[in-house]
């Protein structure tokens, strides 16, 4: 098994904190590693974003208003997440294959 990375494209990651309730792939949120994306990225995919150290989990979809191009990334408090704002970042998609020879 190998992984590759498959280029989403630039998306506009923001910074958010739990809320007390569960994903909505019903888990509790991770600091650093649970995230929320448009609903066209599957929950469980790895993603990888430039700039942010980590892998991040699709546990959650963004707001309704939000679900095209924004990816939510959960931080242990509201400051840190009000720190790190809205930025653009080049996010990738992680995937296991097997290559057969």
């Amino acid at each position: 098994m190998t992984n590759i990375l498959i280029l989403v494209g630039t998306l506009w990651i923001t910074g958010c904190t739990d809320t007390g309730d569960l994903t909505k792939s019903e888990t509790d949120p991770r600091v650093g590693i649970t995230c929320a994306a448009p609903p066209w990225i599957p929950f469980g995919t790895h993603l990888i974003i430039d700039g942010v150290p980590g892998e991040w989990v699709v546990e959650d979809w963004t707001a309704k208003r939000f679900r095209h191009n924004t990816v939510d990334l959960y931080m242990k408090d509201r400051k840190t997440a009000i720190k790190w704002g809205r930025k653009p970042r080049k996010v990738w998609i992680k995937k296991m294959i097997t290559i057969s020879k």
